[in-house]
């Protein structure tokens, strides 16, 4: 039982929420902002069973599952376009902005191969299952 299912108890949400506006006190920054309002609409959400059903589309199931590999490949994808731009003298504003979604879909494209050859053969390993 987790924090999206409503129970994580409200003194750990308030306890993070203290930590939150302490820091900003002693400098503010408006990560700490964003992070305090998400916190807060994913905790009432979760009180409210807001959260029950969601997400029903399935475009953003299937990115939801494979997220983590999506989030553990973005990088080096980013990267190696950026080497490959670079290179190629690719280095203009309009070619940075056609760059953003060329990036997006070969992290896309990479995650998923990567959740399904290594995420989910991995999981099979850890819990005793082989495919």
């Amino acid at each position: 039982m987790g924090a999206l299912s409503g129970h994580l108890p409200r003194a750990a949400f308030f306890a993070y929420l203290a930590l939150v506006v302490a820091a900003g006190l002693l400098e503010f920054r408006p990560r700490l902002l964003m992070s305090a309002a998400i916190a807060a609409i994913l905790f009432f959400a979760a009180r409210s069973n807001a959260l029950h059903d969601w997400p029903r589309n399935k475009v953003v199931l299937w990115l939801g599952r494979m997220s983590y590999s999506v989030f553990l490949i973005h990088f080096p994808v980013w990267l190696l376009q950026n080497v490959v731009f670079v290179r190629m003298r690719w280095v203009t504003p309009v070619t940075g902005l056609l760059a953003m979604p060329i990036a997006w879909l070969l992290s896309i494209g990479a995650g998923w191969l990567f959740y399904r050859k290594m995420e989910l053969p991995s999981a099979g390993w850890a819990s005793g299952r082989s495919e």
